[in-house]
């Protein structure tokens, strides 16, 4: 939208709401990273360290979450399933969801 006023010239501002602050304010992409860690240096603003990912399996994530150990043999109660094979996902790629 241009905006136009007879004591001043004309000038060039977004006419979106919401998504015009990460285009074209502080969060544009451009200068993201500078203008907020000039940001947090300013407010005297410590940075949180990045948190690790956990990597772990399917199993272990189940028993984490849930308390049910999944590999448990469910006969003796004692023992451990073993894998033996996995299925191949299809044509080499990772498995996708329904459509």
């Amino acid at each position: 939208m241009i905006e136009s006023s007879s004591s001043s010239p004309a000038t060039v501002r977004p006419s979106c709401s919401n998504s015009c602050i990460r285009t074209f304010g502080l969060l544009a992409h451009r200068y993201r990273r500078r203008l907020l860690a000039r940001c947090r240096e300013l407010l005297s603003v410590k940075v949180a360290p990045a948190v690790e990912p956990i990597i772990e399996s399917w199993s272990q994530r189940l028993l984490r979450l849930t308390g049910f150990d999944a590999l448990r043999c469910p006969f003796c109660k004692a023992g451990r399933l073993q894998v033996l094979s996995s299925l191949a996902s299809p044509a080499g790629g990772t498995p996708r969801g329904p459509p």
